[in-house]
């Protein structure tokens, strides 16, 4: 389980992992400040997982 040679990943992107195992396909979203890392991650899987950003 403890594999040294593995790339680490960040908080957000193991968040937006565990929405993508449970079949998540849509988030609802408002960016910014401290979410920022989350919606970072959220568009690096954008093919997979869709993102609504409130006006």
């Amino acid at each position: 389980m403890g594999d040294s040679a593995a790339t680490p990943r960040s908080g957000a992107d193991i968040l937006v992992q565990c929405l993508l195992n449970h079949g998540v396909e849509v988030v609802f979203a408002y960016p910014g400040g401290a979410s920022m890392p989350i919606h970072q991650a959220l568009t690096r899987v954008s093919d997979r997982l869709r993102t609504i950003l409130p006006r």
